[in-house]
C-alpha cells in the first residue's frame, strides 16, 4: 500500500473511537500501533495517528504519558502537537461531549472551540455560540498559540451570524485584531495564516460598518496562491 498504508489504519481506527467503548477504543489504539510502525510515515500522519492513540486511552481513563514523550522525542515542533491535534479530534468525533467539557472548565476542551463554534453555527444553536464565546479570555499558558487558533475559530463563525448585537461584533473584532498583531505567523508549519486572520477582521470591519479597511486586510489574502474559491470570498 506504500504511503497510504498509515492513512488506511487510521481510518480503520477512527470509526472504533467514534463508536466508544473500552474495546472499541483498545482496537483503534491496535489499528494505530500498526499504523506507527509503518516505516517512511511523515510527521503530519504520525502526529494525527498519536492524536488517536491518546483519545483512546484518555476514554479509556488510561495514563498516556508514554505517547507525549514519543511525540516529543520523534516528531519536529509544531504549532499543534499530538495533544493538541487530540483535543480537535475529539471535538470532530463527539463534539456535544467536547461542548459539555468546555462548559465545565476542562482547558483540554479550549483547544477544540473551533470545531464546536462550526457545528453550533451550522445546527443554528446561536445562544450556545454566544457564550462558546464569552468562556474565552486572552489566551495564556502552555497552549496560548492554540488557544488563539481556537478564538479565531469562534470569532470567524460568530461573525457569520446575522443580528448580532455591536457589543458582541466588537469585542469579535477585538480578539480578531489582537491575534493578527500578537500571533507569531512566522513560524513554521503552522496552519494558520495571517492572510485568513485578516479576511476575518475584514469581516468583523465590514459588520462594524468600517468597509474603509476593508480592502487593504484582503490585500495579503488576494496576492496569495489560496484558489478560486477563496480568492471569490476575498473579493
Amino acid at each position: 500500500m506504500g504511503s497510504a498504508e498509515p492513512f488506511a489504519y487510521l481510518t480503520l481506527a477512527l470509526p472504533r473511537l467514534r463508536q466508544g467503548g473500552p474495546g472499541n477504543c483498545a482496537e483503534a489504539e491496535q489499528f494505530c500501533e500498526h499504523a506507527l510502525a509503518v516505516k517512511g510515515a511523515g510527521d503530519p500522519v504520525r502526529r494525527m495517528v498519536l492524536a488517536a492513540v491518546i483519545v483512546s486511552r484518555q476514554a479509556r481513563g488510561l495514563p498516556y504519558e508514554d505517547v507525549r514523550a514519543t511525540a516529543a522525542a520523534t516528531l519536529k515542533a509544531a504549532s499543534r502537537g499530538a495533544e493538541t491535534m487530540a483535543a480537535i479530534l475529539k471535538a470532530v468525533l463527539d463534539p456535544e461531549a467536547m461542548l459539555d467539557a468546555f462548559r465545565e472548565g476542562d482547558p483540554a476542551a479550549r483547544l477544540g472551540a473551533g470545531s464546536i463554534a462550526t457545528m453550533l453555527r451550522r445546527q443554528d444553536r446561536i445562544g450556545e455560540l454566544l457564550k462558546l464565546h464569552a468562556g474565552f479570555g486572552v489566551p495564556a499558558g502552555r497552549f496560548a498559540r492554540e488557544q488563539a487558533q481556537s478564538v479565531h475559530g469562534v470569532e470567524f463563525n460568530l461573525l457569520l451570524v446575522p443580528g448580532l448585537p455591536p457589543e458582541v461584533i466588537d469585542e469579535a473584532a477585538l480578539r480578531v485584531q489582537w491575534i493578527v498583531d500578537k500571533y507569531p505567523f512566522e513560524a513554521e508549519g503552522d496552519p494558520m495564516l495571517r492572510p485568513a486572520v485578516e479576511h476575518t477582521l475584514a469581516l468583523a470591519r465590514l459588520r462594524q460598518g468600517r468597509p474603509e479597511d476593508v480592502e487593504s486586510l484582503c490585500a495579503s489574502g488576494l496576492a496569495a496562491d489560496c484558489g478560486p474559491d477563496a480568492r471569490a470570498n476575498r473579493t
